[in-house]
């Protein structure tokens, strides 16, 4: 897939989790990843430095851990076996790192378990063991986070406690079947259960208590992803972090990556096995573009009959056009349009200055289609192309975007047009330009407002229909 493509892919999981997001617009695809993208990063960069801080406050060493992508999704808390003697006694703070005092455990004081040895300078940094001054420090595993989670670092692994993440884990799914099952209790039924139930959601959802969010389950899974492809990772501390998180998971099935990767080749086979099947994925292509096809073949008040078809048959009954060849060149043909749309429709939005900060080879591959074969480019488009028009000094590309303003046939397109005539900032040239195609619009009989007509009659001594 492209990036493109990739991006639409992510856009669209992500709006499954908000209301009316499957009729987000395919063009408002790119903002919605760029903004989820900010969301995260923002909140990655928040919970890293949150964690850092508090850390390195307690007397700890932070640790992030990159993913193949090069980004850092998790962390690791880790101490020095060498620090435990000095710091006992010492005062802990256990907010935000959600674990128990390490400087007065015994687990730690006679740790069996898995340990790694660094090389730090006199500020502290991590070095290469042949570093002059270097000292080297046995430090031990104390937890695994994860940064993804909106509010504060999700504790994922514990490496003296597996309990403590096991707890955060089920806690809100053991009251739901509690409710559910064994009291046999609906939030819809009891008053009480139900105003319980909307505190605690709004607590740990305000606060970022990382219990049972749906950012702990997408954390597993990239840590997970993580353990699988990174080479760098030390092995015995990667068998150390699958072993915990064997013990963590709720579901068996998303315990084991060899059971995993083996359903997705099953998975995988079976696709391919309905690929080949002529009644399986041709004929679901087959009926959605028949079903794409509508749009083409009939108005908005004949579609909105079939859907109230749809509707009231409890989706029994879907309208399909029959395929022609002149169907299928017109649905080709819209393909095209649209994607030469979302094309300018995404510079228009993002470009301050077109011929420097966009791609110009699209740009003007787009700019050409539409002035082309744009007659059924939205208003959207239009608005585009004056914004693009405004923005740019280039001549070839304001000289598209005004054909482009004329092939559209809407009232909008020319009302675009008739304000750039208007306006006093345009050279005259491009002024002239607009006003030959305004007149050539109106011979047409193209979709133009009865004031816009009335506005080029008088303009260019044109007559009105």
């Amino acid at each position: 897939m492209s990036d493109d493509e990739s991006k639409d892919i992510q856009a669209k999981l992500w709006l499954t989790d908000k209301t009316f997001g499957a009729m987000m617009p395919d063009d408002e695809l790119n903002r919605v990843y760029d903004t989820e993208i900010v969301k995260k990063r923002d909140s990655r960069g928040h919970n890293w430095e949150l964690l850092r801080q508090y850390s390195e406050a307690q007397g700890l060493y932070f640790e992030p851990m990159e993913m193949p992508d090069g980004t850092a999704r998790h962390a690791t808390v880790w101490i020095a076996a060498e620090d435990l003697a000095e710091n006992k006694g010492r005062k802990y703070d256990r907010r935000f790192l959600n674990i128990k005092d390490p400087w007065n455990d015994p687990k730690l004081a006679n740790w069996k378990g898995y340990t790694q040895v660094k090389w730090f300078d006199d500020d502290g940094r991590v070095v290469e063991s042949n570093t002059v001054n270097a000292k080297p420090k046995t430090l031990i595993p104390l937890a695994l986070y994860g940064l993804d989670n909106p509010k504060i670092p999700t504790i994922l692994v514990d490496f003296r406690d597996t309990r403590n993440a096991k707890r955060r884990e089920m806690s809100k799914r053991v009251l739901t079947d509690l409710s559910n099952t064994v009291i046999s209790l609906s939030p819809f039924g009891s008053i009480p259960l139900f105003l319980g139930k909307f505190v605690y959601d709004l607590v740990t959802g305000r606060r970022g208590i990382d219990m049972n969010q749906a950012s702990r389950i997408r954390s597993y899974a990239q840590l997970k992803m993580l353990l699988s492809l990174d080479a760098t990772l030390d092995a015995h501390f990667r068998d150390e972090i699958a072993d915990r998180l064997e013990k963590v998971l709720l579901n068996p099935l998303e315990n084991d990556l060899a059971v995993e990767a083996d359903i997705a080749r099953k998975q995988y086979g079976n696709l391919v096995e309905y690929a080949k099947k002529s009644d399986g994925l041709p004929a679901l292509i087959d009926r959605d573009r028949r079903t794409e096809m509508v749009k083409l073949a009939h108005s908005k008040k004949t579609r909105a009959v079939f859907t109230a078809a749809r509707f009231l048959s409890f989706g029994l009954y879907e309208h399909r056009e029959t395929t022609t060849p002149e169907l299928f060149a017109r649905l080709d043909m819209r393909r095209q349009l649209n994607y030469h749309e979302r094309v300018l429709n995404e510079i228009a939005f993002r470009s301050a200055k077109p011929e420097i900060d966009s791609d110009i080879s699209a740009l003007r591959r787009s700019l050409q289609f539409v002035a082309e074969h744009g007659e059924a480019a939205n208003e959207k488009t239009a608005r585009s192309l004056s914004k693009i028009f405004s923005l740019t000094d280039d001549e070839d590309l304001r000289l598209k975007c005004l054909a482009g303003l004329f092939r559209i046939d809407d009232s909008a397109a020319k009302n675009y047009l008739l304000a750039i005539y208007k306006d006093p900032n345009v050279a005259e040239r491009w002024r002239n330009i607009g006003a030959n195609y305004l007149k050539q619009a109106l011979i047409d009989g193209r979709k133009i407002s009865a004031r816009d007509a009335a506005a080029i009659a008088g303009m260019t001594g044109v007559a009105g229909n």
